[in-house]
């Protein structure tokens, strides 16, 4: 590899496991720079970075802070990940699904400064009535997973493309792994993998 690659990010952060998931299908070394889950983060401000929000990666001198654009950046250079004409398609049911997640997260992972930080990115968290908010975005949840285990992962393949991982996967799948696993919805009622065998083995 050319230039040297850093992926500023925190482990928790289901998008900076969007972008792990994509360098090592990738097969790019990087160097990774744990970052607070909340501000301030001085390693970033020390470069003069003013985002917010993270993963941040540096290539050599160019700097990718949006989540978009890092994908991009990274396919531009190394073309590793098998492309399709619906990726972007796939990106926006990615964030589909997140959005409804943001409503039924569980309220142990919301301590006070950490919600404060992200009600200011994710105003829904400062809602007064989020836990009323939770059922139905459960459903919602249920039937998105439907759709990945149906019509996704429904044709015979570990992925959505086939026998590999596409950018697709990269789009859809970190997301999905971090609401079952990291913060615990796939131990809910109708989430678990008697419900989508497919999405938990994915």
């Amino acid at each position: 590899m050319g230039s040297p690659m850093i992926l500023y990010d925190y482990d928790f952060s289901p998008f900076s496991q969007r972008i792990r998931y994509l360098l090592h299908l990738s097969d790019i070394e990087f160097f990774r720079v744990d970052q607070p889950v909340v501000l301030p983060r001085p390693d970033l401000q020390m470069l003069g970075i003013t985002y917010r929000r993270v993963p941040v990666l540096a290539i050599g001198k160019d700097v990718y802070c949006d989540t978009s654009a890092i994908v991009a950046a990274i396919q531009h250079r190394f073309q590793m990940v098998k492309t399709g004409p619906a990726d972007k398609a796939f990106e926006a049911f990615g964030t589909q699904f997140f959005e409804n997640v943001l409503r039924a997260v569980p309220a142990k992972f919301m301590n006070p400064s950490f919600k404060r930080d992200r009600e200011t990115i994710f105003p829904v968290l400062g809602r007064p009535d989020l836990d009323t908010l939770r059922p139905s975005a459960l459903g919602s949840i249920i039937s998105l997973l439907a759709v990945i285990e149906n019509d996704f992962l429904g044709h015979g393949g570990q992925y959505i493309g086939g026998d590999k991982p596409s950018v697709a996967d990269v789009y859809v799948a970190p997301i999905v792994r971090w609401t079952l696993l990291s913060i615990g919805l796939g131990d809910e009622p109708g989430l678990g993998k008697r419900d989508f065998p497919r999405v938990h083995s994915w």
